[in-house]
């Protein structure tokens, strides 16, 4: 076989949209340059696009895993949340306490 490159069909014609005869297309001779252009063309397009999909994303996987929550009905919820301020009263009080005894205890000292 010749040094001469060969050509897929593909390469060869491309189907006119007017229904004449296929005409011959000139491709680039390196494929690097037309990947390399190709990719700046769809960086182009969409710059916003590409800088906010991880944003995009990160909202969609919420909005997806907040669908799949189970979330308790109504006297749950009420129950649930006497306990938490009960709890809250309880500690502070404690806490309030230990408070005094050691303010009590640090005044006699000095």
């Amino acid at each position: 076989m010749s040094a001469q490159r060969r050509t897929t069909t593909k390469e060869r014609t491309v189907p006119a949209s007017n229904g004449s005869p296929a005409a011959p297309v000139a491709k680039p001779r390196d494929a690097a340059v037309a990947d390399r252009n190709k990719a700046v063309v769809e960086t182009r397009q969409s710059i916003f696009a590409a800088r906010t999909a991880s944003l995009r994303a990160m909202v969609r996987d919420s909005y997806s895993e907040i669908k799949k929550v189970n979330w308790p009905d109504s006297q749950t919820t009420k129950s649930l949340t006497v306990v938490v301020i009960g709890i809250s009263f309880v500690l502070g009080a404690v806490l309030g306490g230990i408070d005094f005894l050691l303010r009590k205890l640090f005044d006699l000292m000095s």
